[in-house]
């Protein structure tokens, strides 16, 4: 599942449908293009609250992808560490939930 996650993350950031970086993902989710939050799985607690804040206020969901920051970054082909990847494609959104499953929606 988790390398799946990864491959469609990879596939979307080519495609240009992934943002990353947690103050541009809420800004995108503020200007309705974000449509779904994949956060990793080791990032700090304040930071999944004020993405988890964000997603409740603006009507989206986050999905914790499983993967640590560096797992993430590299699938979205950075060299720095990422917390969390906005995307902004539908089709892309049905991939990558459908691959994550319903149970990790929060």
């Amino acid at each position: 599942m988790q390398n799946k996650l990864a491959s469609y993350l990879g596939l979307a950031k080519k495609a240009g449908a992934v943002i990353c970086g947690t103050d541009l993902i809420i800004d995108g989710m503020r200007r309705g293009k974000v449509m779904l939050v994949v956060a990793a799985s080791d990032i700090s607690a304040g930071t999944r609250k004020k993405l988890s804040d964000k997603c409740s206020f603006y009507d989206k969901p986050l999905l914790d992808s499983g993967l640590d920051m560096d797992a993430l970054s590299k699938a979205v082909g950075l060299d720095r560490l990422t917390a969390a990847a906005g995307v902004t494609d539908a089709g892309f959104v049905k991939m990558i939930t459908g691959a994550a499953g319903d149970g990790n929606k929060q």
